[in-house]
């Protein structure tokens, strides 16, 4: 079941953290766990994010996901800079409930 009203509510100001991207751009981003809250809220946790595909590129990552919610579908393709990491990297987010 879909909860329309949780999914349109506006993202509150508070929720956006500022950092400075490459070239020192300025950027202006919501943590994932702000949409995983949503998600949950608006389809009382029946969705899924899916790692399809991903690709190093020299010092890229370039991922291919689809979210599934609703009876829908929609694929995203995303990618960033690598960065080095001693912790072991997640292939997909946790759902919080």
């Amino acid at each position: 079941m879909l909860n329309r009203a949780a999914l349109e509510k506006t993202v509150s100001r508070g929720t956006h953290q500022d950092a400075q991207g490459r070239l020192r751009k300025d950027l202006s981003f919501v943590e994932a766990v702000h949409y995983i809250r949503r998600l949950n809220d608006a389809f009382e946790s029946g969705w899924s994010w899916k790692i399809v595909s991903h690709e190093v590129n020299g010092s890229e990552i370039i991922v291919h996901g689809i979210l599934e919610a609703g009876g829908q579908s929609k694929h995203a393709f995303g990618g960033s800079a690598s960065r080095r990491t001693r912790r072991p990297v997640r292939s997909s987010p946790s759902r919080t409930t």
